[in-house]
């Protein structure tokens, strides 16, 4: 089963090019990643210690969103009771940085996992990439617009 993850990165972080993005394990759970892609993974204690425990939710059979529990484990976060089967989403953030005379920013990561064979999904992100109708082809959307 061919499956797709969708990291985003809305502020630059001070890690240079670390990400956050979601992943399934080999015994059907979802976790939460943060590192350079392709890279070790950041663990606890460490840099994981430094991101804030994400947020993270699917569509409930009511269309609202399903809050999932979150784990902080050595080396990820554990999204509780989700499933690689199923979409979800999560957010993730410093706190405000500022370091001498440069401006305060706030970096925050979104991530998707969304199935290949799903289809089409909605936006449901500040910033989120979401595959459309077209097999391979995904949409840019900021704050529920699409972004051409």
């Amino acid at each position: 089963m061919r499956l797709l993850t969708f990291a985003l990165v809305a502020l630059t972080c001070s890690l240079p090019a670390h990400e956050v993005w979601i992943e399934d394990t080999t015994d059907g759970k979802l976790v939460v990643r943060f590192a350079e892609y392709g890279e070790e993974y950041e663990k606890s204690p460490g840099h994981l210690d430094s991101l804030k425990t994400p947020e993270a939710w699917t569509a409930g059979d009511d269309g609202k969103p399903k809050v999932f529990e979150v784990q902080k484990k050595s080396d990820h976060y554990l999204l509780v009771d989700a499933k690689p089967e199923n979409g979800a989403q999560a957010e993730a953030a410093f706190a405000v940085m500022k370091r001498g005379d440069s401006h305060a920013r706030k970096p925050i990561f979104y991530a998707r996992w969304h199935q290949a064979k799903a289809g089409a999904a909605t936006p449901a992100l500040t910033f989120d990439i979401v595959p459309t109708a077209t097999a391979g082809e995904v949409q840019v959307f900021f704050r529920g617009q699409p972004v051409s």
